[in-house]
């Protein structure tokens, strides 16, 4: 049986923080789309729904999508080695 200490590490929280100058200049260019297609109270909460966007597909991405892809990318980049050597 996992204890509570070995199921969830210390380090974890700091996992679970989002890179704020991600955040920040996706804000910034969502913001200068928003404001010059949407009437103001629309591009406002559009600012605020897609700040939160970003911060989540950050966090998601380091925590849960990028881990799982790094297998993929090695067995890809083998089939491309064995695909080109055969030409």
């Amino acid at each position: 049986m996992i204890g509570q200490d070995e199921a969830y590490p210390d380090d974890l929280a700091d996992d679970l923080r989002p890179n704020w100058t991600l955040v920040v200049l996706g804000t910034l260019a969502l913001a200068a789309v928003s404001v010059g297609a949407l009437a103001w109270p629309l591009a406002v909460i559009s600012i605020a729904l897609g700040a939160l966007m970003i911060a989540g597909a950050d966090v998601d991405a380091r925590t849960c999508i990028l881990p799982d892809t790094t297998p993929s990318r090695r067995w890809l980049a083998a089939c491309w080695r064995r695909w080109s050597w055969s030409r």
